[in-house]
């Protein structure tokens, strides 16, 4: 190539990345046109040409029109590019800011499947646990339905900018717990890494798992009941209870896996 002083349509599409339909394209509608044409009407391409022949890929991966390219292209100034340049950046940073977000839910929920698949279901431990960062709702009104209370939070973490895809869970009070009871919820919270406004507290936490569809977890609350009245363990603490195994990864709702967590005394 480097005593070649063109490279055909084919040479010119495999070295920029860009099809051969669309360099003839651009080549129609005087975007790209090739500075060479041979016998048979062949389009040949120079070593020149690269440059703006990955400009055009780079804009386009950005999701610039064609003729928003073709007009920036015919008449480009210093001014323009820095005008065209700036506008895409911010819109870069705002596509890697939500990919770093949707990249850090997926582990989210990796990491909670990835306990759970090695976790024994049947068995209750006492855990201690660092101070977790939480987004948390404000506290359930009383007379509203539980789906109604969980729109109700949704539509507030919404307002609060935060990303609704974040795994969910529920808070149970601990005079609630007090009493051997788990309804109603006394707030649900979004697992997340940024945006939060309050965290689980630090602490030791009789935690089980247990085999269930949403809404259907008493059997695990009243396992760890037992537990702690034979052990002798005091509550100190609300109840954390969240689905490491839901929809996204379960198709039978029965198989969903819940994990129930009681801050007792260390």
């Amino acid at each position: 190539m480097k005593n070649k002083p063109y490279m055909a349509i084919s040479e010119f599409a495999k070295l920029t990345g860009i099809k051969r339909a669309n360099l003839i394209f651009y080549d129609k509608i005087g975007l790209l046109v090739p500075e060479h044409r041979g016998a048979n009407d062949y389009r040949y391409y120079t070593r020149r040409q690269l440059g703006s022949a990955y400009l055009i890929a780079s804009l386009r991966e950005l999701g610039i029109g064609i003729e928003e390219i073709k007009q920036y292209a015919s008449s480009r100034t210093p001014e323009q590019m820095i005008n065209l340049f700036q506008t895409q950046e911010e819109k870069i940073q705002t596509e890697i800011t939500k990919l770093c977000r949707l990249q850090e839910i997926m582990k989210l929920y990796t990491d909670m499947a990835n306990e759970a698949l090695t976790t024994d279901v049947d068995e209750i431990k006492i855990v201690k646990k660092k101070r977790e960062p939480v987004f948390l709702g404000p506290p359930s009104e009383t007379g509203q339905t539980e789906d109604e209370n969980t729109i109700s939070f949704y539509n507030y973490a919404a307002e609060q900018g935060m990303d609704l895809g974040c795994p969910m869970g529920v808070v149970i009070a601990r005079e609630n717990l007090l009493k051997s009871l788990i309804d109603p919820v006394y707030q649900y919270y979004l697992k997340a890494k940024h945006g939060t406004n309050g965290y689980k507290p630090a602490g030791s936490y009789a935690t089980a798992y247990g085999r269930c569809r949403y809404g259907q977890s008493h059997c695990v609350y009243q396992r760890l009941f037992s537990y702690l009245d034979k052990t002798n363990r005091k509550i100190t603490g609300n109840a954390y209870e969240e689905y490491p195994l839901n929809e996204m990864a379960m198709q039978d709702e029965d198989e969903y896996l819940v994990k129930v967590e009681i801050m007792v005394e260390n």
